[in-house]
């Protein structure tokens, strides 16, 4: 057997974000509360969430900032993150779209740019789920 080799993508990040940019940009004011797969999310949520997710990925991964306690448990891991995402979500209902978009596009550049900086050949943290 081969061992595997790494499969680089983050060249591919620069394209996904300009095309989820042009998405947003289309979207009338009565799409953003369009129900979506992810429970009662509407986009606008599931755009928030990843704008959340932005933010954390360059807090936590880039800077090494957490707030998150000792974590003992799969059970209580699940919890916090699903509490950490529903408050998040909750208490960035007053973002206008556009200052989402906005949002989107200067974080997500930062994560490209933090993403591309790393080492390919290097193992990352365990993911436990």
């Amino acid at each position: 057997m081969q061992p595997l080799k790494p499969v680089f993508v983050s060249e591919l990040f620069p394209t996904l974000l300009k095309e989820l940019i042009d998405l947003l940009e289309g979207l009338k004011k009565e799409d953003w509360a369009t129900p979506t797969m992810c429970g009662p999310w509407s986009v606008k949520d599931v755009c928030l969430h990843m704008l959340g997710g932005d933010i954390s990925n360059l807090s936590w991964k880039r800077d090494g900032f957490s707030v998150f306690s000792e974590i003992d448990s799969y059970d209580h891991l699940v919890q916090l993150v699903n509490v950490h995402n529903a408050r998040w979500v909750e208490g960035t209902q007053h973002f206008s779209p556009r200052f989402l978009i906005d949002s989107l596009k200067f974080t997500g550049e930062q994560v490209i740019d933090y993403f591309q900086s790393l080492d390919p050949y290097a193992l990352g943290i365990p993911i436990d789920w």
